[in-house]
């Protein structure tokens, strides 16, 4: 019995000493994966947090730029959860704005009916072909055109068979010029046209007669054939003027020269015009 009890006590002694290891290395193992899991969960979470990070990153930097004014600027889509789902938002926004610029600026710059360039536009125009000419040693020609008799055809066919009728003569007219010349208008019946290169007035001779020819022919119009005439007043860089000012108003007298010598006719500027206009305004004024 004595015997057994030394043995009992001792197997009580190595079971609780191997319980105690037991249990310290079992505590081991929990802290050691919690341990790791705390690191993985740190590390997943930097991870996910730097991705968010990077977009919204690149969302701020791209709302930026566009708010400076660059359209052309495009946000790198990263997959297709949430940022990169706002991020190609951001980006249809961005090409929206820019077709919806574009149409401003065209607008800005264009006559809404024709659209061909309107005044503003026909002023850069002409600076740039003045530029060239100087430097080539040669001419600009300016044509004023006022349609005759247009008015009468407003208030009788309407203002839709009008309008109908100023697209037709834009065409016509584009269809008379050359690539580096220049169709503009500048409201109502009011076309101007800007012939770079020219060396004397009877060099344009041809240009002259073939749109002259192109917007007297008839033209059908919602079933109305409507035959209209030109009056064009022309004015010359540098020979008659020597700045776009000039040019416009200087083509306008030799334009209303023309309606008064009969309506259908071309005349080139002279200084003696402005003299006549200048004694009739004066004699209108007394």
């Amino acid at each position: 019995n004595e015997h057994l009890t030394r043995l009992e006590e001792a197997f009580s002694v190595s079971f609780g000493e191997g319980a105690h290891f037991v249990q310290h290395v079992l505590t081991a193992l929990v802290l050691l994966s919690g341990t790791i899991l705390l690191a993985a969960g740190l590390t997943l979470s930097w991870w996910i947090t730097r991705g968010i990070r990077g977009g919204i990153e690149r969302l701020r930097m791209g709302a930026l730029r566009v708010s400076e004014g660059d359209l052309d600027c495009r946000i790198e889509v990263r997959g297709h959860d949430e940022l990169g789902e706002l991020a190609e938002v951001f980006n249809d926004m961005v090409e929206r704005r820019r077709s919806a610029e574009a149409q401003i600026q065209h607008n800005a710059h264009h006559d809404a009916l024709t659209g061909l360039p309107n005044r503003t536009l026909l002023l850069d125009r002409l600076e740039m072909a003045m530029r060239l000419a100087r430097r080539g040693g040669e001419q600009v020609a300016l044509l004023l055109l006022d349609l005759d008799h247009f008015k009468r055809i407003n208030d009788t066919l309407g203002h839709h068979v009008g309008d109908g009728l100023l697209l037709a003569v834009s065409r016509q007219l584009q269809g008379c010029v050359r690539d580096v010349d220049t169709v503009a208008r500048l409201g109502g019946d009011e076309f101007v046209v800007v012939l770079s290169g020219a060396r004397s007035r009877e060099e344009l001779g041809p240009t002259l007669a073939k749109i002259a020819q192109a917007i007297a022919a008839p033209v059908t119009v919602e079933g109305h054939e409507l035959v209209i005439t030109p009056s064009i007043g022309g004015c010359l860089y540098p020979a008659d003027v020597a700045d776009t000012t000039s040019l416009l108003k200087h083509a306008d007298v030799a334009m209303y020269h023309a309606k008064a010598a009969g309506r259908g006719t071309m005349q080139w500027f002279n200084a003696a015009m402005l003299e006549e206009t200048r004694e009739k305004r004066s004699e209108e004024r007394r």
